[in-house]
């Protein structure tokens, strides 16, 4: 879905937002960009609700 997203972002059509997991360190961070691109937010699972 990210790559849709991002390949529809480069032709001028709707995008979606970009989600992205990570095992850190510290336990799992999710990454969450939104579709207009204005504001990416990392959160815990916890927080992701």
């Amino acid at each position: 879905m990210n790559d849709e997203a991002i390949e529809a972002e480069r032709d001028g059509g709707d995008t979606d937002r970009l989600f992205s997991a990570y095992e850190t360190g510290i336990g799992k961070l999710y990454v969450i960009t939104e579709w207009d691109r204005s504001t990416t937010t990392v959160l815990t699972p916890e927080d992701y609700v």
